[in-house]
């Protein structure tokens, strides 16, 4: 039995399969996995140029 993959993987594989399905919904919004992916990626964009995060690093967010 393999380890399963990342979450990023295992989001990249949910939107290649359903891109406007539904992946987060909160108080009648809804974003789709296309979005989903959208903003993970300019997060990490932000964070690699503005932040100093490199490629491999690992990154805990916290929000209230």
């Amino acid at each position: 039995m393999t380890a399963p993959g990342s979450l990023w993987d295992c989001l990249a594989a949910s939107a290649e399969r359903a891109p406007d399905k539904a992946a987060v919904r909160f108080y009648g919004s809804a974003l789709t996995y296309r979005e989903l992916v959208r903003q993970a990626e300019a997060l990490a964009s932000w964070l690699q140029h503005s932040g100093g995060v490199k490629p491999g690093d690992r990154v805990l967010l916290f929000s209230q």
